[in-house]
């Protein structure tokens, strides 16, 4: 149901009630899985980079 055309509600009888709202949107899941692929790309760039780095001549 909505309150106001704007805000979502539920009728409850009276009485002590606990409602709770959960919003967890397909996008942030989206969102973590390629922040933390990401992350793993960067990281074994890195890695592989490394000796490639110390392996270099020093001028």
């Amino acid at each position: 149901e909505t309150y106001g055309q704007m805000f979502r509600s539920v009728k409850v009888d009276r009485g002590r009630h606990s409602i709770v709202w959960t919003y967890r949107p397909v996008s942030l899941l989206w969102g973590g899985v390629i922040s933390v692929l990401s992350l793993v790309v960067v990281i074994l760039i890195g890695v592989v980079a490394r000796p490639r780095i110390q392996a270099a001549p020093s001028a």
